[in-house]
């Protein structure tokens, strides 16, 4: 046994031999047997071509590849063709009364949400945001930051997040390299940012509230449409390897991503293929419990024919022992199906009891109850 969750032990005397033992208080049978098909695939991959780079080895039968990089990864599906703003606003028209934001004591609906974005997008197009432009965005967690994100993206922009605990360097680096038109902040963030070219929008200075309270809050009609390849963000790597790079993400990627989250999980394939090792429940101790675990259910060890296409086997000890091929001089040894399972080791099983505790003999009553007096003698 052993006292690792997973071991292999292996063997090359007088045949290649190997075991693999696992915990199974800690892995299903089914896992087992799943990493011994796997381990025992990559044993005959070796052995067909030894020179063969560890790069190419594949774990992964057919079955399972297509379910990995089809149904797991199903990039093909029909997507919504949708930008982040007609996803919003569709939200907007399903229910403009639900709760949209949630900031400490703080609610904006879906209505007040889209009102307020579309009076923030007028100034932010009027002080030159247009499709792709990039737009500063240095607000804390706050309603303030949701509404200013929608009113870049309804003007046709892209935000890029500045974060003002930065370092002063990298602040400078990202407000170089990306050259945003604008970049919209509060008082108290404004005094934590870099001094440079690009112009600061203060939404809480009382002359940008002035503005904000005469604009009209209907949808934009001067807004350029949103195009799904457009720029939504652009976020800078840490730069730790190096100079920082910005990724640019697009509003089909967003969406993309949403959706992602909405698919129903595919349940993890089945075992197939031909075992090559063994996988074998450990006979180490159970770690203890209020309940012990139970005892083994002893079988009759059977030795079945070897099968043209083998399956995983169900047996808890089944051996890997490949015959020796001759090997010819520009390839190694030819791979040679699993020999017989062996016969399964099986440990006579402790007797159990029909119970855990003994059964104590009632206790007398205490204290013990009167003891009634003897009825009077009858006169002679």
């Amino acid at each position: 046994g052993t006292h690792y969750p997973l071991t292999v032990v292996a063997s090359a005397e007088p045949r290649l031999y190997a075991e693999l033992q696992y915990q199974d208080n800690l892995f299903p049978k089914a896992s087992a047997e799943q990493i011994a098909v796997r381990f025992g695939r990559l044993l005959e991959l070796v052995a067909a071509d030894p020179h063969l780079p560890v790069a190419r080895l594949d774990l992964l039968d057919r079955t399972e590849r297509d379910l990995v990089l089809g149904r797991f990864d199903d990039t093909g599906q029909a997507r919504a063709g949708h930008g982040i703003t007609e996803v919003f606003q569709a939200q907007v028209a399903a229910g403009p009364e639900r709760v949209a934001v949630v900031s400490g004591e703080e609610e904006l609906s879906y209505a007040e949400l889209d009102e307020r974005s579309n009076r923030l997008a007028r100034v932010l197009i009027a002080r030159g945001v247009g499709r792709d432009s990039v737009v500063g965005l240095a607000l804390p967690r706050s309603t303030d930051q949701i509404v200013t994100l929608l009113a870049i993206l309804k003007a046709g922009g892209c935000y890029l997040p500045l974060d003002p605990a930065y370092p002063a360097e990298r602040l400078q680096f990202m407000l170089r390299d990306a050259a945003p038109v604008l970049v919209v902040t509060h008082t108290g963030t404004a005094v934590d940012l870099p001094d440079g070219p690009c112009p600061y929008l203060i939404i809480d200075d009382p002359s940008t509230r002035a503005a904000l309270a005469g604009l009209s809050a209907d949808p934009l009609e001067t807004a350029p449409r949103t195009h799904v390849d457009q720029l939504a963000y652009v976020m800078y790597t840490s730069g730790s390897t190096g100079t920082p790079k910005g990724v640019a993400i697009t509003h089909q990627g967003v969406v993309d991503l949403a959706l992602d989250h909405h698919k129903p999980s595919t349940p993890p394939p089945t075992n197939s293929g031909s075992p090559s090792s063994t996988a074998t429940p450990s006979s180490s101790p159970h770690p203890a419990t209020s309940t012990p675990p139970p005892s083994p259910t002893p079988s009759t060890p059977t030795t079945s024919p070897q099968p043209s296409s083998p399956q995983a086997s169900s047996k808890s000890s089944q051996k890997y022992n490949p015959k020796p091929s001759p090997a010819s001089k520009n390839s190694g040894p030819a791979a040679t199906p699993c020999p017989p399972p062996q016969p399964a080791k099986h440990s006579t099983p402790a007797p159990t009891s029909t119970s855990s505790t003994p059964t104590a003999p009632p206790k007398s009553p205490w204290p013990p109850p009167a003891t009634p007096p003897p009825p009077p003698t009858p006169p002679t």
